[in-house]
């Protein structure tokens, strides 16, 4: 009876870690952008896209783009940070459709080394704002302009 016991405590235990484990997103350890392969950064920056039960973390909106067009297939979603914590950008995509919960948001982007990219890749509550970050990083961005999405969108890979 004590063996019975001792066993069903370990199955009990290992079910138990199993479960945890599972529920931790399997790049936890990682913490390595899947698309550029960057450190991703602070927590409040990175980028997360789901996709059914996976939820994955990228280094910037410009790297969840691009993998969520080459990479996914179906419906997802990508939460993007933007300049007010409080209001981050949700990207959905429905039935190959985008839609997104801020109606005025921007985006800067321009091509650099993927060093610089949670800098030159950002997403924005409005064009004012992406305006006055863009001239905040004159050094990577340039000469760079607000976009809408579907600007955005085309110059991911």
């Amino acid at each position: 009876m004590l063996h019975r016991k001792i066993v069903f405590m370990a199955v009990l235990s290992l079910m138990t870690f199993t479960a945890f484990m599972s529920s931790i997103p399997a790049q936890a350890a990682n913490r390595m952008c899947p698309y550029c392969a960057m450190p991703l950064g602070a927590p409040a920056t990175q980028v997360w896209l789901t996709s059914g039960s996976k939820k994955v973390a990228y280094r910037c909106v410009f790297c969840a783009v691009s993998e969520a067009k080459t990479e996914y297939k179906g419906n997802l979603s990508i939460k993007a940070p933007t300049e007010n914590s409080r209001k981050p950008l949700i990207l959905k995509r429905t039935g190959g459709h985008w839609t997104m919960n801020l109606k005025g948001a921007a985006f800067v982007g321009k091509k650099v080394s993927h060093k610089f990219c949670p800098t030159a890749y950002h997403a924005f509550t409005s064009s004012a704002a992406a305006k006055r970050y863009i001239a905040a990083h004159k050094e990577v961005l340039g000469n760079s302009s607000a976009m809408n999405f579907n600007q955005f969108y085309a110059m991911a890979n």
